[in-house]
């Protein structure tokens, strides 16, 4: 698996904002307009539990600026729109979408991915789609308020410098899966998308303890799934929440809600990619399981949390003893 950051060249400050989302506080100098750059996109994601795949169909990418809007293919070598396995580009991990499409620098009022809705084709294979542990194989669709129901990813306020830009667009799938209430498709949502500059940005990961798992575990027993495992999970939140809370999604965004998640691995390791320098809350749950990323889970409770800085590749671990 290649690293990310080996595919993409150097990369300005960038300011942007996700569709529904607040501004992610970076600064930039304002380009000349007519100056043409280049821009490098890449496609990583947050893990999550039981399922085996997440394959995003990505047909094309459109940026709009004043009245133009410019396309930039995205297929494969047989001329399909290109299919990523988002479960095989995890933390600081990128499939290179877009390498150094050329472009005019300047301000976007948006980037927007198009996406081939599993419900829309025929063969499920062309489509975007889910696959659970159990093999079977489920549609994926991405529905974004407002829009005639074409699969769309959009983000908002990009700004383009002078010279090479890097960017990425970070799926969190703890935070954007939504599972079927009824039927069987799985959708994503949009609006949970971060888009980071991969130059301005940093991986914070570490390990949680097999003795605090089991201690969370123990101390929470009245909740254990009807079926499955426990689901482990490290939650970002930022340094203002003064009551770390589950994933859920409110306008405007409740600052008590995570920026960010990572799974567990089976060596008990976690990894959150593209996170930008600031102060931090980081903490630890095993109830993941309770976590309906639509509602506000009463049940749900952080057990170990901690205060972190990110300037630099950070590490944290979660022990026990601390």
């Amino acid at each position: 698996m290649t690293k990310f950051r080996t595919l993409l060249p150097l990369a300005a400050a960038v300011a942007l904002a996700a569709c529904g989302g607040s501004d992610s506080g970076s600064s930039t100098t304002q380009p000349n307009p007519s100056d043409k750059t280049t821009m490098t996109l890449g496609v990583s994601d947050a893990a999550v539990s039981n399922v085996s795949a997440v394959n995003i169909v990505i047909d094309g990418i459109v940026m709009k600026k004043g009245d133009t809007q410019q396309t930039f293919e995205t297929r494969d070598e047989d001329g399909n729109p290109i299919s990523i396995n988002l479960l095989d580009y995890t933390g600081d991990q990128a499939f290179p979408l877009l390498v150094d499409v050329e472009l005019e620098a300047g301000e976007y009022e948006w980037l927007r991915a198009n996406i081939v809705n599993g419900t829309s084709v025929e063969n499920l294979s062309l489509g975007s789609h889910l696959t659970y542990d159990s093999d079977l194989q489920v549609a994926l669709d991405v529905r974004r308020k407002g829009n005639d129901g074409v699969g769309e990813i959009q983000i908002n306020n990009v700004v383009v410098n002078e010279g090479d830009n890097a960017f990425v667009l970070e799926f969190d799938l703890n935070r954007s899966l939504v599972l079927p209430q009824s039927g069987t498709t799985v959708y994503l949502k949009p609006t949970t998308i971060r888009l980071e500059n991969t130059q301005t940005t940093f991986t914070v990961s570490g390990t949680v303890s097999e003795a605090l798992k089991q201690a969370c575990i123990a101390d929470n027993s009245e909740l254990a799934p009807a079926e499955g495992e426990y689901k482990h999970v490290v939650y970002l939140y930022s340094e203002q929440a003064e009551q770390p809370s589950d994933i859920f999604e409110t306008d405007p965004v409740d600052v008590n809600s995570p920026i960010a998640t990572a799974t567990l691995d089976a060596n008990n390791e976690f990894a959150i990619g593209f996170i930008t320098p600031a102060n931090y809350q980081i903490g630890f749950s095993c109830l993941g399981h309770v976590d309906d990323p639509e509602v506000d889970d009463p049940d749900f409770s952080i057990y170990q949390q901690q205060s972190i800085e990110v300037n630099s590749a950070t590490t944290v671990t979660f022990d026990s003893a601390s």
